[in-house]
């Protein structure tokens, strides 16, 4: 559900509703399962690790949902009258060592609306994170730990 919520940051500005409504249904759907999950499960006073990857993937959610709506809203206030090249044409009219170089890549985002940049971040750190998250995760809930009686967290190996 996080791959799809993400995938709605790929798609095109100029389709907001699409843009919106796929982060917005992803929101919805883990909502309902995150509720299913915990109404199968014992109440128990202490934090079980499907609430630890529940709870995170339904930030993420969340985040390319706000992305989202951020993009969309920060394009609405761009001056409308202006005349500027698409996206496309922008990329063609560059030689190809500037679209690979780094900072050229970054230069071309200097003139976008905020929107774009905070688009390109997103697109760049959402994965990145949730990645990072899944090996901290798995890392964390694979080592099995113990409490002595002296009260310390020891690893069972």
């Amino acid at each position: 559900m996080v791959i799809l919520a993400y995938l709605g940051i790929w798609i095109d500005r100029k389709h907001m509703m699409g843009k919106l409504l796929i982060p917005f249904l992803t929101l919805l759907v883990v909502t309902m399962a995150t509720m299913e999950f915990n109404s199968t499960l014992p109440i128990v006073s202490y934090s079980k690790a499907i609430d630890t990857w529940t709870g995170i993937s339904l930030t993420f959610v969340f985040t390319a949902f706000l992305v989202s709506l951020i993009t969309n809203l920060g394009d609405s206030k761009e001056p409308s009258g202006e005349n500027h090249p698409t996206e496309s044409e922008e990329i063609e009219m560059q030689p190809l060592w500037r679209k690979l170089h780094p900072s050229g890549f970054m230069q071309s985002y200097s003139g976008k609306p905020m929107g774009a940049k905070i688009e390109l971040i997103a697109r760049i750190a959402y994965p990145v994170l949730f990645v990072f998250f899944v090996i901290i995760y798995s890392i964390a809930y694979s080592i099995d730990w113990t409490e002595e009686d002296s009260g310390e967290l020891v690893r069972l190996a």
